[in-house]
């Protein structure tokens, strides 16, 4: 449900105006201009059907994906006014055929502003764009779906995946877009991590309603050149050959919370998004094409506005789905992404300890070692390491990784007791640990001219 201050200018105007709310529902508006769809030939549906990615979600995902018409079917369709001024009840829930402008749209004016909320000019079409906070002429006013807050919290199971196709002119590409949709988008999950909560200092995105995709591009004969991740109005691409795959198919990771998609598990971007392996989504179990939904058509906002303010104010606002005539930007062009391989893996993250001495052929001396790794890019500094009866102290930085080893670079930053090895390299690859902790298996190579030095260690996590 939306939150959202209402004015005492509003509250006087009831008084003296009625801020009487009239909304225009099918009249005048003109019957539905939205142009008949059809359904893509045989060969597109197969290529969709044969490369539908694996998604997989975050562990402790709490607001998964959902079948967008079971959303609308216990919302409001409503009308935002700004200034203060209450916002219209269109429809509850509205009506599908409308909705979309199949049958003859909802419709409605705005406002014509204080000191008045009455509306004026001509009615605007549900199947008009008309996203709140989103386009100049219209500012806060504008269509918008409030969704029932119990909707929120999904696990997923059985969800839907929405595909479309489209060729554009002269690109020799095609591009398969799969869409899927979510009732609330969680930014806070980064209040774990950051001290001050976004929501305090008013950098939240949070909001109800949430489109999400990912988009393979083929040549004109359906062979995959590329996919491109989305999340946060921002694009990347990676090369077919460098997409994880399984049994041919590719596969990306929603972050949590954001469901922003990333091609790898870690920690990504200023949002801190954070991906790992929880529950996998296989979009094909329940692909449909797009534009053959009934709600195909709607040009309004999927969710509730949100609370003003003068930073992220349309981030708190929902945001529109796919329509007709919305544009399919040039994804074939986005940057790289960080390839696999430029982010710690999930797994290598924590407290690890040696449970038994590190073996050090050539020295007497009898000692453990400490270390925690934390989420990075390559050329950070991902964790430090500390050597229990050396008292050696480490920085570790992070060389290459992938999900089956991590590279790292050691700097002895302190050495109060012993006189250590100043830099070398430490390998790591997943054991079974000891009993049901996860493992890692250690391997320390001294960096420098003459003899090298070499020890080996076996970890498990504590933390």
């Amino acid at each position: 449900m939306r939150a959202r201050w209402v004015g005492g200018v509003c509250a006087v105007l009831l008084m003296v105006a009625g801020c009487n709310e009239k909304p225009v529902v099918g009249q005048p508006a003109e019957p539905s201009d939205v142009a008949p769809v059809r359904a893509p030939g045989a060969a597109r549906k197969a290529t969709a059907e044969k490369y539908a990615p694996f998604i997989w979600f975050a562990k402790g995902e709490e607001y998964g994906p959902m079948d967008a018409a079971t959303f609308i079917s216990t919302a409001k369709l409503k009308w935002s006014h700004d200034d203060g001024c209450p916002d219209a009840d269109i429809a509850a829930p509205p009506d599908l055929a409308a909705l979309s402008g199949r049958a003859e749209p909802y419709a409605h004016r705005k406002k014509s502003g204080l000191p008045r909320c009455d509306f004026e000019g001509e009615p605007i079409k549900s199947s008009t764009y008309s996203v709140p906070r989103r386009t100049e002429e219209l500012g806060e006013e504008g269509f918008y779906l409030d969704g029932m807050d119990t909707q929120r919290r999904q696990n997923g199971a059985g969800a839907p995946t929405y595909w479309q196709v489209d060729e554009p002119k002269g690109e020799r590409v095609r591009v398969y877009t799969y869409w899927r949709f979510h009732a609330w988008n969680n930014a806070r999950n980064v209040e774990d991590v950051i001290p001050v909560p976004g929501s305090v200092a008013g950098l939240d995105g949070d909001h109800e309603g949430d489109w999400e995709r990912v988009t393979l591009i083929t040549d004109l004969q359906d062979t995959p050149r590329m996919l491109v991740f989305n999340g946060h109005g921002s694009q990347c691409r990676l090369d077919w050959p460098k997409v994880e795959k399984t049994d041919g198919r590719p596969v990306g990771y929603s972050a949590k919370g954001t469901h922003a998609s990333y091609p790898t598990t870690g920690t990504h971007g200023w949002m801190l998004d954070r991906t790992d392996q929880g529950t996998l989504l296989d979009t094909r179990a329940d692909l449909r094409w797009a534009e053959g939904e009934a709600w195909w058509g709607y040009a309004g906002g999927w969710g509730s506005v949100g609370r003003p303010g003068a930073v992220m104010a349309k981030e708190r606002t929902g945001p529109p789905g796919p329509r007709p005539n919305r544009g399919l930007g040039t994804p074939w062009t986005a940057d790289p992404c960080d390839e696999p391989g430029a982010l710690v893996p999930e797994y290598f993250v924590g407290t690890w300890q040696t449970p038994d001495y590190v073996y050090q052929p050539g020295t007497t001396a009898k000692y453990k070692a400490t270390m925690t790794l934390r989420g990075g890019r390559v050329g950070d500094k991902v964790g430090e390491i500390v050597y229990p009866g050396l008292e050696c102290r480490g920085e570790l930085t992070l060389e290459k990784a992938d999900r089956s080893a991590v590279m790292l670079t050691e700097k002895i930053v302190a050495e109060p007791v012993r006189s250590c090895v100043k830099r070398g390299t430490i390998a790591l690859t997943p054991t079974e640990g000891a009993g049901s902790r996860p493992g890692l298996y250690w391997v320390y190579r001294e960096l420098g001219s003459g003899p090298v030095l070499s020890a080996t260690a076996e970890f498990v996590k504590t933390g």
